[in-house]
This record gives structure tokens, C-alpha cells and sequence, in this order.
């Protein structure tokens, strides 16, 4: 994925070398990122979301590789990679039609009460537009707390309150990021890790 690219970027930038990009110069303001696009904040499991850029940079890039005719396109494929990760996330989520279904957490990042263009927002309206009814909380902008029911409860945000959240016994309990201890009296789901 990295290779794909940074070799979709050196067509960019060969396209545009008359206006003087320069392929190494961009990878290597890249490689100097810590948190954002290729640092180590980026490259972890969680809500479906591509992490690269937000949808608007996203159909601005594709729209971008459609006018300069670029043999492929990773932002528009990005795109449709989030909204078929997005689908199989609800299918997950609206599976047990007798609990509940809360979505912990709205912000795009830990910590932060930023939801504009939010994977968790993504995917609560994905499921309301589903038919299925979903609650939603988040300890940055929300008062009180969810109610103490069982029920299938997706976290949504990394905050590290949620590490320790008191789940209603006989809850599933979906943890796209991984960080969270077992629980003997809820069904655990942490995504792509050994339980």
C-alpha cells in the first residue's frame, strides 16, 4: 500500500514537474510526519476510515487524478475501500436484533470533541439509514452516559475512558482498536486481534 502510494504521488508529480514538483521532496516532508498521514497514529486499526485524508481531500484528489488522466486512482479506490469497510462495520453492528446499539464515542480523533467528517457519525448514519436504530455518546460532547442496558455497543473514538467503560453485563462489545482488557461477563469483538 505504501509503494502503490507513493507511486501514485510520482505520477502526480510528473505530471507536474513543470510547475516543479518534485517526487522526493514530497516523500520526504512525508517521512517526516510523527502523528499525521504516514506516522504511527495513521496506521492502526479503528472505525472504518481511511486515515489518509478526509472525504473532501479525498474527491478533490480523485477528481485531481480524473483532469491529469492518471493510470490509477488510490483516493477514489481509498473511498470505496472505506464504504464497503463501512458496510461490513454495520452489518457487525446491526447483527442481534434484540439489544440495543449504542456507538461510543463521535470524534475523529482521541481525546478531541471534532466530529465533522467522523467515521463514528459515517456510521451511525449508515445504520439510521439501515432502518436500524442506534443510540450515541461521547464522553467530549455529551452529557450523562448511556443507559446501563445490555446491548451492542461499538466504540467509535479512541478515548482512553472507554478502556475501562462499565459495560451492561451479557453486552457485545465491538473494540476496533484493540485496546481495551477481557471481560468475562460481555462478548469481547476486538477486531483482527487474538482474543
Amino acid at each position: 500500500m505504501k509503494i502503490d502510494f507513493a507511486n501514485n504521488l510520482m505520477e502526480i508529480c510528473h505530471r507536474m514537474r513543470d510547475s516543479g514538483a518534485d517526487i522526493d521532496a514530497v516523500l520526504d516532508a512525508l517521512s517526516d510526519c510523527m502523528q499525521r498521514i504516514v506516522g504511527h497514529a495513521c496506521v492502526r486499526g479503528s472505525v472504518p476510515d481511511d486515515a489518509v485524508c478526509r472525504p473532501g481531500d479525498k474527491t478533490a484528489l480523485a477528481d485531481f487524478a480524473k483532469l491529469r488522466d492518471l493510470p490509477n486512482d488510490i483516493c477514489a479506490e481509498g473511498m470505496m475501500a472505506r464504504g464497503l469497510r463501512t458496510v461490513r462495520f454495520c452489518d457487525m453492528v446491526g447483527c442481534c436484533d434484540n439489544l440495543s446499539k449504542y456507538i461510543l464515542g463521535k470524534s475523529c480523533k482521541p481525546e478531541a470533541n471534532l466530529t465533522v467528517v467522523s467515521p463514528a457519525v459515517r456510521l451511525y448514519n449508515e445504520l439510521h439509514e439501515r432502518g436500524v436504530h442506534v443510540a450515541m455518546w461521547d464522553i467530549d460532547t455529551d452529557e450523562g452516559h448511556p443507559p446501563d442496558v445490555p446491548g451492542i455497543y461499538s466504540v467509535g473514538a479512541r478515548h482512553d475512558v472507554l478502556k475501562h467503560f462499565p459495560f451492561s453485563s451479557k453486552s457485545i462489545a465491538i473494540y476496533p482498536f484493540g485496546h481495551v482488557a477481557s471481560c468475562d461477563e460481555i462478548k469481547l469483538v476486538r477486531l483482527g486481534r487474538r482474543d
